[in-house]
């Protein structure tokens, strides 16, 4: 017998798989070359006979299945019907994240608004200031009223009501500055 072994028994060398699937290729080709050293050996020996019988009958499959063309169309198909699939309008939470955006320009656009009210209020109220009035100039619509007696609508009567009014409302005024003031040191 040929001496094949590479093991420390001299006469079972069985193939490796490798060498098991070249032999079945072999075969399957006709016109490839078989060795005679392997082809002695499954011969005599039915475990490695098995594995060629099943090495050859997985090359059969294989070259039996071949690769799967897709359908031209299936392209075509795959796009309408994700095109159909397609969410129509917005799901709640979807609104919920588009209203965080929304909410953050309000904020921002509202600090805007405050910060230039702010910084343009005390300039306003200097511009519109009205000379203070002394105790003396209050007495004067009066005496003009007992002098011209029906001073009407638009007299100097009517002048020292606005004057009050306008008082008041700059005593306002300077106390809601100064709380806005308070309040932005604060935050």
């Amino acid at each position: 017998m040929f001496k094949l072994a590479r093991h420390s028994k001299p006469d079972v060398h069985h193939l490796t798989e490798e060498e098991v699937f070249q032999f079945a290729e072999s075969l399957s080709r006709r016109s490839a070359c078989v060795s005679v050293k392997w082809a002695a050996h499954i011969a005599s020996c039915p475990k490695c006979a098995q594995k060629v019988k099943a090495a050859r009958t997985t090359l059969k499959i294989a070259d039996l299945s071949r690769e799967i063309e897709p359908p031209a169309d299936l392209a075509d198909r795959i796009i309408r019907a994700a095109r159909q699939q397609m969410p129509g309008k917005p799901t709640v939470s979807a609104r919920k994240h588009q209203a965080g955006p929304l909410l953050g320009r309000l904020v921002a656009a509202s600090l805007a608004v405050v910060c230039s009210m702010l910084l343009f209020f005390p300039a306003v109220l200097r511009l519109a200031a009205i000379s203070p009035v002394s105790a003396n100039d209050m007495a004067a619509p009066v005496m003009a009223e007992s002098v011209s007696g029906d001073v009407g609508h638009h007299g100097m009567l009517a002048g020292a009501a606005e004057v009050d009014r306008l008082r008041r409302s700059m005593a306002r005024a300077t106390l809601l500055i100064d709380a806005m003031r308070r309040q932005a040191k604060i935050i």
